[in-house]
């Protein structure tokens, strides 16, 4: 197998020759005596060199050189066939996820929806709270401001009866009752 290149290389150089080199290389080699002739030989004998030469270069180089490089265009073949069935598989899953992407956001609008309804349900049922606090806390007050107020009306109005008892005194109390009075009460005393 590692002659086979050098064989068809030999083989082709010979059938490239034109027809009339090749006649006249058969009629040089059957002159007898011609000069062209013996050398002719030694030149067929250097070509068979050459092309030994290059042969057994092109089979010791060449072979792992396209060894090498089949293995690697096998490599990359491979790689890339992976990379296809890699994009392959990232393919169908995008196209999956976009299949349900509807789905998907008609989920999350459902979720959305039922999220602000609990909010607003907790809003509505914080502002009652409130409102119900606020209320009883105001009531609280009102009726602290009523008990007071009513603390102060009543001690207003004993002052005031307390001065209006004293104006009635005085107005009745005159030099004449004060002297009753005094009598009176030093009469109490002697008794």
């Amino acid at each position: 197998m590692k002659w086979l290149l050098p064989a068809l290389l030999l083989a082709g150089s010979f059938h490239a020759l034109p027809a009339q080199d090749k006649a006249q290389l058969a009629e040089e080699a059957r002159v007898p005596g011609n000069s062209e002739s013996g050398m002719l030989g030694w030149k067929w004998a250097n070509f068979a060199v050459l092309v030994a030469g290059i042969g057994y270069l092109a089979v010791k180089i060449g072979g792992p050189y396209f060894e090498a490089r089949t293995a690697s265009i096998r490599k990359g073949l491979d790689e890339a066939d992976k990379a296809r069935q890699e994009a392959g598989a990232r393919v169908a899953e995008v196209n999956a996820k976009l299949a349900n992407l509807g789905s998907e956001i008609e989920q999350l609008k459902a979720m959305l929806h039922a999220e602000q309804e609990r909010h607003a349900d907790r809003l509505r049922r914080e502002a009652a709270e409130e409102i119900a606090r606020i209320r009883t806390q105001g009531e609280q007050q009102i009726d602290a401001l009523a008990k007071a107020s009513r603390q102060a009306l009543k001690i207003y109005s004993a002052d005031l009866a307390i001065d209006l008892a004293e104006q009635k005194i005085r107005a009745q109390l005159t030099p004449d009752a004060e002297e009753r009075f005094s009598h009176a009460f030093l009469e109490k005393l002697k008794a």
